[in-house]
């Protein structure tokens, strides 16, 4: 006779094994911090273009390149658009034939499929699992991402895939009328109760395209864990997704530091000091506008050359996010006069 399925836990194997505080051990940042932790779900939102599906595949190549294993459960895309990003981010061929399993989702998921996935994930050395559509998602099982109990039910898939040992990535979506500054996804907020990792939101200041620099920003909006929350200043950035991408399509992409000194003027750390009194004065004389409002109105230089001046002077104090709720406002704090250091940059 089958075991039943509310069989009591067996505490004895708990204790045997030991406790130990949940690690963050995948997407790693420039410096060297992790952002996702194994064995726990994690959501990356934001309005189209932003940069999310991006990450996920970056987290994808650094643990490829780890020798590690991934699988991508796509319910918006192909096979093909995916490989190729793959190949653009700087994977081989081999390396995704490899280590690399894809599913483009066209059904809802059934209990049949646990033991399936038990089995693959069981097979090799997976460390991350990438569900890319949360709300494609939602729609094959039936399933309406406002209603608390119906979420519930959708979570069920990815806390079973995490069980099983790898970080969970579900890539989402915010509602199109939220301005891209709610601290939740889009749909009940219960999909925040039912993540047992960390929230990102991105924000995106130049768009990802080939022969572009392209730029988002990372802020946490949750970490059940705290390991992130304690490497990260007031304002809940996390960092800066860069992905520099050439003519060819051949893409170098990374997450920095979001305090990082840009490179501007050709020596590291050194900004355009003419552009930063600018950029500084024009939100002196327009408090409450965002990054890019100012990189877009402000003459001379690039606008990714500018929005890195930008984290500079946030960066050194001259200006700060305005708004808690809305990490895209900003507001003027001080000229350089008043900020010790600058003969460093002069």
């Amino acid at each position: 006779m089958a075991e039943p399925s509310w069989a009591v836990d067996d505490l004895d194997a708990l204790f045997a094994a030991g406790f130990k505080t949940p690690e963050t051990t995948v997407l790693e940042r420039t410096d060297g911090l992790n952002l996702l932790y194994a064995e726990r779900i994690h959501i990356f939102f934001g309005l189209p273009g932003n940069g999310k599906s991006w990450a996920a595949l970056l987290a994808t190549l650094q643990e490829i390149k780890k020798g590690k294993y991934v699988l991508y459960l796509d319910f918006e895309a192909s096979s093909k658009n995916v490989a190729q990003k793959l190949l653009q981010l700087g994977l081989t061929e081999s390396e995704i034939r490899k280590q690399f399993r894809y599913k483009r989702v066209w059904d809802a998921y059934n209990e049949e499929n646990d033991a399936y996935l038990a089995e693959l994930l069981g097979s090799e050395d997976f460390t991350l699992v990438v569900m890319d559509g949360v709300t494609e998602y939602f729609s094959l099982m039936g399933l309406n991402d406002y209603l608390n109990r119906e979420v519930a039910t959708a979570f069920r898939v990815p806390h079973y895939i995490a069980s099983l040992g790898p970080a969970v990535v579900l890539v989402d979506h915010v509602s199109k009328t939220s301005n891209n500054n709610s601290n939740d996804a889009i749909g009940s907020g219960h999909k925040r109760a039912s993540t047992d990792g960390a929230m990102y939101r991105f924000e995106n200041d130049a768009p990802i395209a080939k022969g572009k620099v392209g730029r988002s920003r990372l802020y946490l909006t949750k970490d059940k864990e705290s390991t992130v929350q304690s490497a990260v200043g007031a304002d809940q950035l996390v960092g800066i997704l860069w992905a520099d991408c050439d003519n060819s399509g051949a893409m170098n992409a990374r997450i920095e530091l979001p305090t990082a000194a840009p490179t501007v003027t050709g020596t590291p750390g050194a900004p355009n000091l003419a552009l930063a009194k600018r950029l500084l004065q024009h939100v002196k004389s327009n408090p409450g506008q965002s990054k890019n409002y100012h990189a877009e109105k402000v003459p001379g230089g690039n606008k990714v050359e500018k929005l890195a001046v930008m984290d500079w002077l946030e960066k050194n104090g001259h200006i700060k996010n305005g708004s808690i709720t809305n990490h895209s406002k900003y507001e003027f704090v001080s000229d350089f006069e008043e900020v010790t250091g600058l003969e460093d940059f002069a």
